[in-house]
This record gives structure tokens, C-alpha cells and sequence, in this order.
């Protein structure tokens, strides 16, 4: 289908970075590290000194199904990740663990966190460290 709204040639609207810029007309650099929108904590209660086995259910949702993460095995922690806003200038996100694994309603949190940075042409600055809170409960 050819058209304004699909762009000249059969060529897609969108980002001129990712996958092939021949693909895509009309892109706009402000908007080459869109981030994905968020997510909410899955599974929706943080597992007790026990495994969950999450269905396939609760990751279908937009945010889980963009960043094209989910889990089939089972797991001790729940994940979240949550944005500011999904494009411009000091758009931040933080992806989120937690756990109980010894079952005593102390949560141990791992948190990873990223920016865009205008200035270092819209990149997505994610952070270097993992951040780490009662990491062993």
C-alpha cells in the first residue's frame, strides 16, 4: 500500500536508525530512542519463599510485549518497569526485581535505570550499575 501515510515507495514512516534506513520516510532524530511505555508488576504479588510460574496471560501487555520480555520458567521475583514518558529530552525508566525469597515480607530490590539525553543526540543512556536493596532477602 502506497500513501502519505505509509511513506513514498512502500517505504514505512518511522525511525531512520533501526533496521535498515531504506526502510523508513519522514523520521525525526528526537525520536531514534523512543521508549517502550510501562509495564505493571508482574506477577502482580512479589513470590514468597517460593516459585511462581507465571502464564504466558499475565505478560500480555504492551509494555512487556515492546521490550519483548517475559518468562516462562519459574520465577522468585516480580518485574515492573516503569517510564517518565516514552520520548524527549530527560525521559527516564526503571526496571524493576523484587523478591522475598526467605518469606519474611523484607523485599530485596534490583533496580536498572536509564535516560534520554538531548544533548547527546536523543541517546538512551542506561545506567552502568545495577542498584541493589537488601539484596539477599
Amino acid at each position: 500500500m502506497d500513501g502519505a501515510s505509509f511513506g513514498s515507495a512502500g517505504r514505512l514512516q518511522g525511525y531512520t536508525v533501526f533496521p535498515i534506513s531504506s526502510f523508513y520516510d519522514g523520521a525525526s532524530a528526537a525520536f531514534s530512542n523512543e521508549m517502550c511505555v510501562s509495564a505493571t508488576l508482574t506477577p502482580s504479588t512479589v513470590p514468597k519463599s517460593a516459585k511462581y510460574q507465571s502464564t504466558a496471560a499475565e505478560w500480555n501487555q504492551v509494555g512487556w510485549a515492546c521490550l519483548r520480555f517475559s518468562m516462562t520458567d519459574p520465577q522468585q521475583y516480580s518485574y515492573n518497569y516503569q517510564v517518565s514518558a516514552t520520548t524527549g529530552d530527560g525521559a527516564t525508566f526503571a526496571a524493576t526485581a523484587n523478591g522475598d525469597l526467605d518469606g519474611d515480607g523484607t523485599l530485596s530490590t534490583f533496580t536498572m535505570n536509564g535516560q534520554i539525553v538531548a544533548a547527546q543526540d536523543n541517546s538512551l543512556l542506561v545506567s552502568p550499575n545495577l542498584n541493589e536493596t537488601n539484596a539477599l532477602e
